[in-house]
C-alpha cells in the first residue's frame, strides 16, 4: 500500500508520497501546522507541503484519510484518528 500526504490550497489538490506501507504493518502518523507549512510524519519519514491558510487556527475543513482507486480493498482497513 502507498501512503500519501495531500492538501487542498485554493481549491487545488497537491500530493506527495510518504512511503510504501506493508499490509498488516502498524504505523504512526501525524500532521502538524507551521506558519506556512504542513508537516506530515509517518514513523521516520517527514514530508512538508505548503500551507496557504496562515491563520493561528486552521480554517477550512479537515480531510479524513482517503482510500482511493477503482478497486475495493482486498481486506479490512482500520484507521484510528486522534485529534489533539
Amino acid at each position: 500500500m502507498r501512503l500519501f500526504a495531500y492538501v487542498y490550497n485554493n481549491s487545488a489538490w497537491s500530493e506527495k508520497e510518504l512511503r510504501p506501507v506493508a499490509i498488516g504493518a502498524e504505523i504512526n502518523c501525524s500532521i502538524k501546522t507551521a506558519a506556512n507549512t504542513y508537516v506530515f510524519t509517518m514513523n521516520d519519514a517527514v514530508q512538508t507541503m505548503p500551507r496557504l491558510s496562515t491563520t493561528a487556527t486552521a480554517q477550512g475543513c479537515q480531510l479524513n484519510p482517503y482510500f482511493g482507486g477503482d478497486e475495493p480493498a482486498p481486506h479490512d482497513v482500520h484507521i484510528w484518528i486522534k485529534s489533539l
